[in-house]
Formats: structure tokens, C-alpha cells, sequence
């Protein structure tokens, strides 16, 4: 695919772009097939006047954009003025949060319909109104776990940040996200549990910021830390 959204793995209908938050640093955003002709756009970037909206034209109509929590909501509102068909969706316990933040009517995620092979839901356990997304589609399976999983290749540039990660034991690299856990998770065993089994099942795992996971090795590694969590 052209310009900045690239598909995960063939036939996923999960299409993934980078942007940059410049007060934190990498940022992933998802294109999500809904339909032949329907896409749902997860963490917009903050700009769609630029190539972002423009490359997905081909794919089909925007119809849905989603916060997968309550802090990557930057972009909605751009957005929705430009995609005025498309419902704006957040976890069923933050629409009013997001709502607030972004200026516009939020739907819960719990009334989005996705086709087959495409599950979009709230993360258990968590106060930030997390999301993960599961897609089973072209015989592999694209998982997104929100802020839980981190693979970034430098600190956050927010000085407030990059203590904080520090502080909770989040390191560049391949790792949990300590902070997330630490402050959102509610019922971690819960959150954990969830994230282990889809884990298991992944062929490549999206986080919110960083690289995505990929190898066999890379796999491993992010199942063996969530068990290792789990295990505390």
C-alpha cells in the first residue's frame, strides 16, 4: 500500500501509520476493514489534512474512528470534521471522558458490528478505558494491545514521562508498560489473563507506541513477560 499505512500481515484488513506525538514520541495508528468499502480508523493522528486520510481513500469510507482510551484522543475531532459519516466509538466506560475531550458524541465500543475474524473490545481490568483488537482474518492473527505492550527505541521526550517510566521500570526496548500497569490497571490478573491468551494466539502484536512485534523470538518474548507479570 502507498504512502504512510502499511498492512500488518496480508489479507488482515489491518492497515498500520506512525505518527508523531511531539511531546511523547512514536505513536501507532490502525485502519481497520469494517466492510469492502468500510474502514474503521483506531488513534487517528492529530493531522488528517495530510497524507493520512488521503492514502485511505482507495480502501474505502471512513465510517468509524475509535479511541483506544482515554488519552489518544488528539485526532478525533479533526477527523470527524472531515469524515462527517463516521461514528466516533470509545470504551463503554469513557464515552462521556472522551466525549468532553474531543468535542464530539462518542458511541461505546460495545455497538460497533465487525465483521468476522474482527474483534474490537474493552481491555478487563483497566480505568483508562483501554481497548484490544483481535483480527483473524487471511489464516493469521493481528492482535493490538493498547498500552500495555511498548517497543520504543528512545525515552519519552516529556520529561514528566520519561521519569515516570523510569520510576515504574519501563525501559526502552521490548518490554510491559510498568506505568500503564501500575496506574489504569484495576484488576491486573484480569488484564494480564486477557492479554496472555491473546498473546498466544498472536502472529504479530501492535502496541500504542513503538515497533511491531513480529518474529518468533520477539513473540516469545512479549508472552514470557506477561507471564512473568502474572506470576508476581
Amino acid at each position: 500500500m502507498t504512502g504512510p499505512w502499511t498492512e500488518c500481515l496480508a489479507g488482515s484488513g489491518v492497515f498500520r501509520a506512525v505518527y508523531d506525538c511531539p511531546a511523547f514520541g512514536p505513536v501507532n495508528a490502525l485502519a481497520i476493514r469494517l466492510g469492502e468499502l468500510e474502514l474503521a480508523v483506531l488513534s487517528p493522528p492529530p493531522d488528517p489534512e495530510g497524507a493520512y486520510l488521503d492514502a485511505l481513500s482507495h480502501l474505502g469510507q471512513v465510517t468509524a474512528l475509535i479511541a483506544p482510551n482515554r488519552a489518544h484522543t488528539a485526532g478525533l475531532s479533526d477527523w470527524a470534521a472531515r469524515c462527517p459519516q463516521a461514528v466516533v466509538y470509545a470504551a463503554d466506560d469513557v464515552t462521556d471522558a472522551v466525549a468532553k475531550a474531543c468535542g464530539v458524541a462518542v458511541q461505546p465500543i460495545s455497538r460497533l458490528v465487525c465483521p468476522d475474524g474482527l474483534t474490537i473490545y474493552p481491555a478487563p481490568g483497566v480505568s483508562s478505558g483501554s481497548l484490544f483488537m483481535v483480527s483473524s482474518r487471511g489464516g493469521t492473527v493481528v492482535a493490538y494491545l493498547d498500552e500495555l505492550v511498548v517497543w520504543m527505541s528512545e525515552w519519552p521526550r516529556n520529561w514528566v514521562s520519561r521519569m515516570l517510566y523510569f520510576l515504574t521500570g519501563t525501559r526502552p526496548g521490548l518490554t510491559l508498560n510498568h506505568l500503564f500497569l501500575r496506574w489504569f490497571g484495576q484488576d491486573k490478573d484480569a488484564l494480564l489473563k486477557e492479554a496472555d491468551a491473546v498473546a498466544q494466539q498472536a502472529d504479530q502484536i501492535v502496541g500504542a507506541h513503538g515497533h511491531r512485534v513480529e518474529t518468533r523470538e520477539d513473540l516469545n518474548t512479549v508472552r514470557a513477560l506477561i507471564r512473568a507479570r502474572r506470576a508476581r
